[in-house]
């Protein structure tokens, strides 16, 4: 019996610094969830750091910095988080959630079932320019044909040595600082960046447009004999291939430029959504974090330096992913009582009689008169405290149920205390109640009977089959 406690006891000694700790956590900086509210993230692109705060609407947030590990104690099921809409040009976001058997409950479960059991046995591209060389042919200049023909090449030709990299480039930039601080001032620069854009889309349309003008006139080319119609469309048409070829590799930046519009753009409306109500305008729903009884959620977020920047040659490229920021939020069901397992030293005051031998002339030996013994402390007193949950309160009151071992008899403590979250007795938990123990008695030995010796009387010892009630005052420190 003994050792089935010793062994229950020793197990709490070492795994209290595991499991308390997560109590401790709770009780000292978990952060109790209104019913209704959600939480909202930010990312303090100055400061660099993630920012949270608890709250009904998106339009009564009050960030704070939020440390790691941070512990939500929330009254659903469920709690809903999200995030203040960043600059997808410059940062990406993503998230994940791991359920873990709470090891708090999951504690105070072993603990207590330990606790019966031990007395139920007592009981991208760059661009590539052509130039047009004149063309050197023997043909008349008196040809009308030819000479619209080169004309037409010479106004493409003119127009595409306006590349439009100076106007994508700052319109790249205006897109890049755009902040998303405030809806509407978002949708009134994308408004502006949405005509510029159509400006530089116009020039290139302007210019596909000729060409195909110039291709349709050359099928109609007449100009010159059979041998010199041949080559001269075919210094045409090869001229305006190259010209082709120029425009596509100068409309890529507009291309580039256009998606990286669409991601603004979609991050954009993506926020103004939100989450579907007045209340919850210009954020980014994120995953929906459980909230189930005997487990805990970690929500991971990471923030990352990503999207597009400028090279050194003025291209529009991709950015190298860079972490920012990582943090974990812990969601846990709220508890009023939050069960806490320890180990401390109980101090009571018992008395019980332990039996001797005596002997006569002739050696027989006898049952001795009792003697009075007194326990005045239990060394050993593995307890459960569920801690009453006040937030942000110095003091918690607790329920306590505990195990204590002394003189190898075993004693139920229940009680009442104060556990501390005071700087310099922090996690320092006194309490007071009723010690249950249950003694050793003689079963069929008496006063008097003979014996053989010692082992008779060890053999006839039995558990009192109801306790002995006495006062005790615990104390307990959690590290």
């Amino acid at each position: 019996m003994t050792k089935h406690l010793l062994t229950f006891a020793v197990i709490f000694i070492c795994s209290q610094q595991i499991f308390a700790q997560k109590a401790s956590d709770v009780l000292e900086n978990g952060r109790a969830v209104k019913s209704g509210h959600r939480l909202f993230l930010k990312y303090d692109i100055t400061d660099k750091v993630l920012k949270i705060d608890a709250v009904k609407k998106e339009q009564n947030v009050d960030f704070t910095t939020l440390e790691d590990s941070t512990i939500f104690l929330v009254r659903k099921n469920a709690i809903n988080i999200y995030l203040k809409p960043l600059n997808p040009l410059n940062y990406s976001y993503n998230s994940e959630v791991k359920i873990i058997i709470d090891p708090i409950n999951e504690a105070a479960a072993t603990a207590l079932s330990s606790i019966i059991g031990s007395l139920g046995k007592i009981m991208d591209p760059n661009t590539s320019g052509f130039v047009l060389t004149p063309v050197n042919s023997a043909i008349s200049g008196t040809c009308k044909d030819f000479t619209n023909r080169k004309s037409e090449i010479e106004k493409i030709q003119e127009k595409l040595s306006d590349s439009k990299k100076e106007n994508i480039i700052k319109e790249f930039e205006y897109l890049k600082a755009i902040n998303f601080d405030e809806e509407q001032t978002t949708k009134d620069k994308l408004f502006i960046s949405e005509k510029n854009i159509e400006i530089i889309k116009s020039h290139f349309d302007n210019v596909k447009k000729d060409i195909d003008e110039t291709e349709t006139n050359l099928k109609k080319y007449t100009c010159s004999s059979n041998i010199e119609l041949f080559t001269t469309k075919y210094i045409f048409t090869s001229v305006l291939k190259e010209l082709s070829l120029q425009m596509e590799q100068q409309k890529k930046r507009l291309t580039i430029l256009q998606t990286a519009y669409k991601l603004v753009k979609d991050m954009q409306e993506k926020a103004s959504a939100g989450g579907g109500t007045e209340q919850l305008k210009w954020c980014i729903p994120l995953n929906e974090i459980p909230s189930k009884e005997g487990k805990i959620s970690i929500y991971t977020i990471t923030i990352k330096e990503s999207g597009y920047k400028l090279s050194d040659d003025k291209e529009i490229v991709a950015t190298e992913s860079k972490e920012l920021a990582k943090r974990s939020i812990r969601v846990r069901q709220f508890q009023r009582f939050v069960p806490e397992v320890s180990v401390g030293t109980a101090f009571t005051f018992l008395k019980y009689n332990s039996y001797g031998t005596t002997s006569d002339a002739s050696g027989q030996q006898y049952v001795g008169t009792p003697t009075e013994n007194t326990i005045k402390n239990l060394n050993i007193a593995t307890m459960i405290n569920f801690n009453y949950y006040i937030p942000n309160s110095s003091l918690h009151p607790l329920y306590q149920l505990g195990l204590g071992i002394n003189s190898e008899m075993p004693t139920l403590l229940t009680g009442f205390g104060l556990r501390s979250n005071i700087n310099g007795v922090k996690r320092l938990a006194i309490a007071g109640g009723i010690a249950m123990t249950w003694v050793k008695e003689l079963d069929e030995l008496k006063v008097g009977d003979k014996i053989t010796g010692t082992d008779d009387i060890d053999k006839d010892y039995k558990f009192s089959s109801a306790p002995k009630f006495s006062p005790y005052v615990a104390l307990q420190y959690n590290f």
